[in-house]
């Protein structure tokens, strides 16, 4: 629920509840309008179907809902790390640097900011830095590396985490580009090449 932006504190009984609401909603409405004899299997198989349907339906949301955060957040996180190593470099404090970073980043990725001032807010409120990134890889959706824990630089762990993240984007991205080709098969077939036989075999009926 936090991932798909939903932080309301009654979110997830909202959840439940219409979750529970759509299921007996949806098999009320096939068991009373269903084109189908009662006395009929057919019957209570759409019935059964109509529940199943309003009981996944929203998780399938939630699941569709996280989908943009998710890909804004891995989109921005490489460039959130370069520019907190450049604040870690300035002598900027941790706190400071994820302010300064969220405000560059607020009108390129807002939903990454809204993230940011959320773990500053929990920082002044005296909760640990460690609880405090913690919380926000949760709610980015993206795991983190206990540099702090195993004593190494917070500048260097933080250069060798935003290579890494780099390097998944890239190589998304390629995965992507590839599969490409086999994506456009079937439109290929299906609009471009019936138009390229009318236009070479016309001019052969016409003479024929």
């Amino acid at each position: 629920m936090i991932q798909a932006g939903l932080c309301h504190p009654h979110a997830v009984g909202c959840f439940f509840l219409g979750r529970t609401a759509l299921a007996v909603g949806l098999a009320m409405l096939l068991f009373l309008f269903a084109p189908v004899r009662p006395a009929g299997s057919v019957f209570w198989l759409l019935v059964g179907l109509g529940g199943i349907a309003g009981y996944l339906g929203p998780s399938l949301y939630i699941d569709e809902r996280i989908k943009t955060p998710k890909a804004e957040h891995q989109s921005g996180f490489p460039d959130f790390m370069d520019l907190l190593v450049v604040c870690a470099d300035a002598g900027l404090s941790m706190e400071a640097g994820l302010d300064r970073v969220g405000r560059e980043l607020s009108d390129s990725y807002p939903l990454l900011n809204a993230n940011l001032q959320m773990t500053n807010l929990e920082i002044r409120a005296r909760r640990t830095m460690s609880d405090a990134l913690e919380h926000l890889g949760y709610r980015l959706g993206i795991k983190g590396h206990g540099s702090a824990e195993l004593g190494s630089s917070i500048t260097e762990a933080l250069r060798v985490y935003s290579d890494d993240m780099r390097h998944k984007r890239l190589s998304r991205a390629e995965e992507k580009a590839y599969a490409l080709p086999a994506k456009l098969t079937v439109p290929m077939m299906v609009c471009i090449f019936p138009a390229l036989f009318v236009v070479i075999l016309l001019p052969v009926f016409v003479q024929l």
